[in-house]
């Protein structure tokens, strides 16, 4: 028999996932409808860059800039209203034609859930002690992928059976539910009577008290970014975010345009890349300990360095035909998400809850990799009206490569200071002798 502790965590966990895989249904039909906004609107492809940016460029302020605010309001209110104000911004996109509504509508979509990863981290990081944060997280992080790989089918169909503008209403529907769902049960451990010792109570002043500080500091973004390997961690998830989210907002186009898959295709094709995102996130927590030496950040460098090593791979396999595409975009997609979940999961987690400010700094974490997503949408849209679809790939290797050095250099400074430490202790030690 499992104990009600153990129930009520993977129940928490459940709501949290299902709650987040709904918000990739108000994020990927814009991806999936690109080659109909060129047929039927006659968008440019710079222009739909611009309406990535429109989706991001909000994104990745908010994050960066409102943490505080989250912090002092509360992670569930954070989630549940930010997925449900989303969603109703959402559903007006299928009934405009002209690019300025488009951008407004866009533009709300991404302020509303920026914040809503970080919260999910914190309400997560509360019901679980920090022995069994690597699993929640593992676990937690394959909504993303599974979420954005059910969009991809939902919009699909929907797109064949009724047309691009049937596409949004019907995907804002779900996640308006879900954020109903957690402003009612979203509580912390102490919101049900159960104390789970060694997690990260710190959801929001208003709901539990945090577990390393007396009360939630109040930091602005440039204490954060002042924090030790906080510009190392945020380098690294900005260049690992760039190419995840080119991926994700143009790799159906890629694929109908440059290697001449139908929509269908190409829509369902691009879910490989998901379907490997499910797998990095799911034996996320194996290849740390197995394969990393324990450490997320040294496993966030090499999934970098080894997602890189998959792209340049698909870049001169183009010619090989599909089972070689979709097990290189399996691949890529299994050690991109394994970076990304390392990082805005349990290392910004981590270094937040150190400072007794957890949505901040996962904000700020999630904030700038978020700069990421906004780079390139325009970058992606000029790099192939400029040189064609065969550039693109190349500069999302050399991101990841990027991407993986930052990543290096963090650890190398976590070593360093860990092995000061251990020294300083055997001195004390020694000393007190």
């Amino acid at each position: 028999m499992f104990s009600k502790i153990i129930v009520s965590q993977h129940l928490m966990l459940s709501l949290l996932w299902l709650a987040y895989a709904s918000a990739y249904l108000l994020r990927k039909p814009l991806a999936l409808v690109k080659a109909d906004l060129i047929s039927e609107l006659h968008f440019s492809t710079q222009l739909l860059g611009w309406l990535d940016v429109a989706l991001w460029l909000p994104y990745a302020g908010v994050s960066l800039t409102m943490g505080r605010l989250a912090d002092k309001l509360g992670a569930r209110n954070v989630l549940g209203f930010g997925l449900f104000l989303s969603a109703v911004s959402t559903a007006g996109i299928g009934y405009s034609s002209t690019f300025g509504v488009m951008f407004l509508l866009s533009f709300g979509t991404g302020a509303f859930q920026a914040l809503c990863w970080p919260a999910s981290c914190t309400i997560l990081g509360s019901w679980f002690k920090q022995s069994e944060k690597n699993y929640a997280f593992g676990l937690f992080g394959t909504s993303c992928f599974v979420g954005g790989v059910l969009a991809t089918y939902l919009v699909v169909y929907l797109e064949r059976m009724c047309g691009w503008r049937y596409i949004f209403l019907p995907c804002a529907v779900v996640p308006a539910i879900f954020g109903l769902c957690i402003v009612m049960f979203a509580r912390p451990p102490s919101g049900y009577t159960l104390t789970i010792e060694g997690s990260s109570t710190e959801i929001a002043p208003i709901l539990a008290q945090p577990s390393y500080s007396s009360q939630p500091r109040s930091m602005t973004l440039f204490q954060v970014l002042r924090l030790q390997l906080l510009p190392e961690v945020c380098a690294s998830i900005m260049f690992c975010k760039c190419v995840r989210y080119a991926f994700m907002m143009w790799l159906p186009l890629f694929l109908h345009d440059a290697l001449n898959y139908t929509k269908f295709e190409a829509g369902v094709g691009s879910t490989a890349y998901d379907i490997g995102g499910i797998f990095g996130s799911l034996f996320n927590g194996f290849m740390v300990k197995r394969f990393f030496v324990g450490s997320n950040l040294f496993g966030a460098c090499m999934s970098n360095f080894l997602m890189g090593m998959f792209l340049m791979v698909f870049y001169v396999s183009q010619g090989l035909g599909w089972p070689a595409h979709m097990s290189l975009l399996f691949m890529a997609g299994l050690f991109n998400s394994s970076a990304d979940l390392l990082l805005t999961g349990p290392v910004a987690l981590k270094l937040g809850e150190k400072h007794g400010a957890s949505i901040t700094v996962c904000g700020v974490v999630n904030g700038m990799g978020s700069i990421g997503s906004v780079i390139q949408g325009p970058l992606i849209g000029w790099i192939g009206t400029t040189w064609g679809w065969d550039a693109v790939l190349p500069v999302l290797v050399a991101m990841s490569l990027a991407g993986g050095f930052a990543s290096l250099r963090a650890y190398r400074i976590q070593q360093r200071k860990q092995r000061a430490a251990t020294v300083q202790q055997r001195t004390d030690a020694m000393e007190s002798i």
